[in-house]
């Protein structure tokens, strides 16, 4: 049985995520222009940690015997093959330069990467006694390192705490936070916004709430501060979205179940636009507006079951030429 719930949280992330990849790919000063910037910034507060999330609540309940085979066929194969096509793309081409870059993630691809990699660390990390904290002080760690764009490795580690919440999470604890009073998600609201001013006031740049580099700015201990904050404020959008998310079905939780696939292909499009239009837009509010209908489009082309046989039947031709058969 599907949850509605999660499937019409994932349609609207899916959107959200779009939105965000739309101003950035089609608008050059959109960091200058404080409503694209202040919009952009609010959207990567929580739309990832969400996303994390529920990938984790449901990696619990895979069947066991299946498990890794599924997060083979599921992750690790629709990852080496879209990074290999879109790889051709940036070089070229080349595949040499294709193959060789298997290890860069291609844009938004690190997330199958990072998904591939939560799969196999959950069960033996979720052990540990303290886990839930030591993937926060891992996370907190991480920024001290080397570790980058390379594997996906910094993006892996860092949001690894919402994979393992999502993964340790009970069901009934679910259902407790959705008993809760409504008025409590106007809060997490609130406490989105006020981390939103906070990391502006603060000069956060993107790439702090993207987690794929090392710390940078003038102190160490700030830059462990913000990425705390980033952490507690996901959590905390988790739990108001959960708690005012609906359960019944609807367009938005067909596009939800089919989140993956509008996920690999809208970068190729964001791509053919921009060659389309080098010279991109120039005004805020145009962009954003553009940005919605791109968005909806998109999800209502890609997010559709017919579009979802397509591709799954792809794909088991191809995961049938590489795996054994059961």
């Amino acid at each position: 049985m599907r949850d509605n719930r999660f499937d019409n949280l994932k349609g609207i992330m899916i959107i959200l995520v779009l939105i965000g990849h739309f101003i950035e790919s089609m608008y050059a000063s959109w960091q200058y222009d404080l409503v694209t910037r202040y919009l952009d910034f609010f959207i990567y507060l929580f739309h990832m940690p969400v996303f994390v999330f529920i990938s984790g609540f449901f990696s619990k309940k895979n069947d066991s015997d299946r498990y890794y085979k599924k997060t083979m066929t599921n992750c690790l194969i629709p990852y080496l093959l879209f990074n290999f096509i879109y790889g051709l793309i940036d070089f070229n081409g080349s595949i040499g330069g294709s193959i060789a870059g298997i290890l860069y993630p291609r844009w938004t691809l690190w997330f199958l990467l990072s998904l591939f990699m939560w799969r196999l660390m959950v069960k033996p990390f979720s052990m540990l006694k303290g886990a839930f904290w030591l993937s926060v002080l891992l996370s907190l760690y991480t920024g001290f390192t080397r570790m980058d764009v390379f594997m996906s490795l910094s993006r892996t580690f860092c949001f690894f705490p919402f994979f393992l919440g999502g993964y340790l999470i009970p069901e009934q604890f679910i259902e407790k936070i959705r008993s809760l009073n409504k008025i409590y998600a106007v809060f997490a609201f609130l406490f989105a916004v006020v981390s939103l001013i906070v990391t502006q006031s603060l000069g956060v740049e993107i790439s702090v709430l993207h987690m794929s580099i090392p710390y940078g700015g003038t102190t160490r201990i700030g830059s462990v501060g913000e990425r705390l904050l980033i952490l507690v404020t996901g959590f905390v959008c988790i739990a108001g979205f959960i708690l005012v998310i609906s359960d019944k079905a609807s367009i938005i939780s067909m596009i939800g179940r089919n989140s993956i696939i509008v996920y690999l292909i809208h970068s190729s499009i964001l791509r053919a636009l921009i060659i389309a239009f080098p010279d991109n837009i120039n005004n805020g509010s145009v962009c954003i507006g553009l940005a919605v209908v791109f968005s909806v489009i998109v999800c209502l082309l890609f997010g559709n079951e017919f579009s979802a046989r397509v591709y799954h039947a792809i794909m088991d031709r191809i995961i049938g030429l590489i795996m054994k058969h059961d």
